[in-house]
């Protein structure tokens, strides 16, 4: 792999440290047979990983998978947060090779994440949890990959096939193809309708997706209805307090917002913030996105003086779990600058 020189410097730096990622690490060769035919950029310094991965002291963690099957490279992928000793740098001719130790300090925040899945999505398997993780890392072409993966390996009538197809709806709708997100949506919510009994619980989930597409796509009112008819589903099978409550009342408000009507919105918004802080009891990161559409309606009612607040609110959450370059940090830290802008006006 390739690394800039700040990178790589940093890594010396921190020789004998414990190094935690934030994100997916992929390693493309499982073969020490390294190659120099590819060493062009003069800006990039290429390194060798060497992992050491005790699966004994690893206990039940799933901290990688060989993804050699998906595709004709040799693959492995070290999942989030995954903690590794960095025990030694050096250098073997044009190749840096750098040693590290993967470690199972990142357990908790994986662990957090599974529970936080199933009290939205009670049955969901892990396999599948795996691949809407890398679609929330904003890893979507391999979770692409994986989903693909997992779809050919299940039987038609498979009850996970369902959210196979719906989180792989979900890759496509983070990668801006809603025409393909939208035909994935219709395919998991026809199964679910197909099945004895009807999966009318799930099937919430796949109502309100179809929403944000369909308000992507500018049809507000059909979004809104999408998003009705699954809050009325919610609010039959989950308790009143329940985060997927606070989730459908955020996407009714981002509608209201749409319609202008902000002193609306800010009334939906603040009572599903209210829900969530009660619901997680800790920091994460619906809160944090909550905290942040709060603000934007509060920039639209020019409310200048509330804004900054809440958004850097929901900043201090992000930097806890995302790289600096993930699509909602770039969004809240565009949504500042132009708060800043519209500051320096006045």
């Amino acid at each position: 792999m390739k690394l800039s020189k700040n990178e790589f410097n940093y890594l010396k730096e921190n020789q004998g440290e414990l190094l935690s990622i934030k994100g997916f690490l992929f390693l493309n060769s499982l073969s020490k047979n390294i190659t120099t035919e590819f060493i062009e950029n003069k800006d990039l310094i290429n390194v060798v990983l060497q992992i050491e991965c005790n699966l004994k002291e690893m206990g039940n963690n799933h901290v990688f998978i060989d993804l050699t099957r998906l595709n004709e490279k040799e693959e492995v992928l070290f999942d989030l947060n995954t903690t590794f000793k960095l025990e030694s740098i050096h250098q073997d001719k044009q190749i840096w090779l750098i040693k590290m130790i993967a470690t199972n300090d990142g357990e908790s925040i994986i662990e957090k994440y599974i529970e936080d899945t199933h009290r939205q999505i009670e049955n969901v398997s892990i396999s599948i949890i795996f691949g809407k993780l890398m679609c929330d890392m904003n890893e979507w072409n391999q979770s692409q990959k994986y989903l693909e993966f997992l779809m050919n390996d299940l039987s038609s009538n498979h009850e996970d096939l369902a959210w196979i197809e719906h989180s792989m709806g979900q890759v496509h709708h983070w990668k801006g193809e809603w025409t393909e997100a939208r035909i994935f949506y219709d395919r998991a919510y026809d199964r679910m309708m197909k099945t004895d009994p009807m999966r009318i619980k799930d099937s919430a989930l796949v109502l309100t997706n179809i929403g944000k597409i369909l308000h992507l796509q500018g049809n507000y009112e059909e979004s809104y209805e999408f998003h009705q008819k699954a809050l009325t589903i919610i609010k039959q099978y989950y308790s009143p307090n329940h985060a997927s409550v606070a989730n459908s009342l955020e996407n009714i408000a981002r509608i209201h917002r749409r319609r202008l009507k902000h002193d609306e919105a800010l009334v939906v918004l603040q009572e599903a913030l209210k829900i969530r802080e009660e619901y997680y009891n800790v920091y994460h990161v619906d809160i944090a996105m909550n905290l942040n559409q709060i603000g934007i309606t509060l920039l639209y009612q020019g409310n200048h003086n509330e804004v900054l607040n809440y958004l850097n609110r929901a900043m201090s959450i992000y930097e806890k779990y995302y790289q600096s370059d993930h699509i909602y940090m770039v969004e809240t830290l565009q949504t500042i600058a132009y708060l800043l802008y519209e500051q320096e006006k006045i």
